[in-house]
């Protein structure tokens, strides 16, 4: 049982999860998960996966050299922040672990930093446009 309502999942994907923790040493996803990380995860099914269904389709949907509308830009923010926030406390429970081995941290250090990438890049798709087009220190008009 691993994460939130783990009697809820199907018996294979459970076991899927116990292998995984096991092989890989990830700490999170043994059982009983921490009750941070579960409020992790309920805040990643709540929010975190719908915004990346529409931030896809969104970055799919725009064409190159096309602006993001300021209200995508403005939750791509919102996103950025929130995810990266929330991959400091993971990434520091496996960097500090004393229980790990050194390659259980890198390999499941390397699991999780593409939950840290998307973010950041969210980020940069959402300040590559001037945050919705407020002027820079270039813009300004000269009085």
């Amino acid at each position: 049982g691993q994460g939130l309502a783990s009697s809820l999942y199907p018996h294979p994907l459970r076991n899927l999860i116990a292998w995984y923790s096991d092989f890989f040493g990830d700490i999170l996803m043994r059982h009983p998960s921490p009750s941070w990380f579960k409020g992790l995860i309920f805040s990643e099914l709540t929010f975190q996966v719908p915004f990346f269904v529409v931030a896809i389709r969104m970055i799919l949907r725009t064409k190159p050299g096309d602006s993001y509308p300021r209200w995508f830009q403005t939750l791509c923010i919102i996103y950025g922040a929130h995810t990266s926030t929330t991959m400091v406390p993971i990434l520091s429970t496996f960097l500090l672990s004393d229980t790990m081995t050194s390659t259980e941290r890198f390999v499941t250090t390397s699991v999780y930093l593409p939950y840290l990438a998307f973010p950041m890049w969210i980020l940069y798709l959402a300040a590559k446009d001037d945050f919705g087009g407020m002027p820079t220190g270039s813009d300004k008009k000269k009085q």
